[in-house]
């Protein structure tokens, strides 16, 4: 009993290995890709075969699609095989738009010089009508709001004695500003006949040390002398109206901003008053 048990034990393990044998490489040569296909099933609810199949499918292809037109251009071809000028014309187009950018740029560069141009002239006309304006009011400024020295009145001492004479110039501030007297000058000439009598009067012009600004109104005295006394026949020629008698002088003062100016006068002796009396004469009457 127990022996052929062991007996079907290895016949059925031999048909196994056989089996196995035989099985292996019929697997390894199944194709993976496989489709298998599905019949429809007929109208009697059995499934249609696979010629039956096909042959519907075909059928139902032709009649819902419409022939096709061949072409001999290929769907997808290179340009530049089917056109030989394609680069020609790609380049003739690049370089159109190119043209049009540049003529864009010169043109709005052409705007953007007219424009500097334009802006700079007003820039200059600004500055121009500014400085002009500026001098204007500057010039109106100053003829206004100035120092102006005059001259009141004239003394002289010792007249038609032996002692030297001494001459006593009055001077106003009658400007808007403040301003200091730097030099002083006077001197004394006598006048026949429409000519001077010893030379052309030129007074000799002092500087005046630290003196303190002269402001808009005050007045002061300035001194000057003449070491040749006039003789009493001169004096007695003046009296007698044969001679003229002038005074004349200078003042130079500075104003607050150091403008050098200048005031001279004349002074003529009047024997009937025996005063001195403002004289016209452009050569020695001026002011700047």
């Amino acid at each position: 009993m127990l022996g052929s048990n062991r007996r079907h034990h290895v016949a059925v393990g031999g048909w196994l290995i056989v089996v196995l044998l035989i099985a292996i490489p019929a697997l390894g040569q199944t194709s993976k890709n496989v489709e298998v296909p599905k019949g429809e099933p007929a109208k009697n609810g059995t499934p249609a075969s696979p010629s039956q199949n096909s042959q519907a499918k075909s059928t139902q292809s032709s009649t819902n699609t419409a022939p096709l037109e061949h072409s001999t251009k290929p769907i997808n071809a290179d340009p530049t095989e089917t056109d030989p000028k394609y680069y020609e014309r790609e380049d003739l187009k690049a370089q159109r738009e190119m043209a049009e950018a540049t003529d864009n740029i010169v043109y709005w560069t052409k705007v953007q010089i007219g424009l500097g141009v334009a802006g700079s002239l007003f820039l200059l006309w600004t500055l121009y009508e500014t400085r002009r304006t500026a001098n204007t009011a500057h010039k109106e400024f100053m003829a206004t709001h100035r120092p102006r020295m005059r001259v009141r009145s004239v003394h002289i001492y010792n007249l038609g004695t032996t002692r030297p004479m001494e001459i006593s110039v009055f001077i106003v501030n009658v400007g808007e500003t403040e301003a200091t007297v730097t030099h002083f000058g006077a001197d004394i000439a006598l006048q026949q006949n429409g000519q001077w009598e010893d030379s052309v009067p030129s007074p000799s012009m002092r500087r005046l040390d630290e003196q303190a600004p002269m402001k808009s109104g005050v007045g002061l005295a300035y001194p000057a002398s003449d070491e040749s006394p006039m003789s009493r026949a001169a004096f007695e020629r003046v009296l007698a109206g044969k001679s003229h008698l002038f005074v004349v002088g200078e003042v130079r003062y500075v104003d607050s901003i150091d403008t050098v100016r200048h005031t001279g006068f004349i002074f003529f002796y009047e024997k009937h008053g025996q005063r001195f009396v403002p004289y016209t004469d452009p050569s020695y009457s001026y002011e700047d």
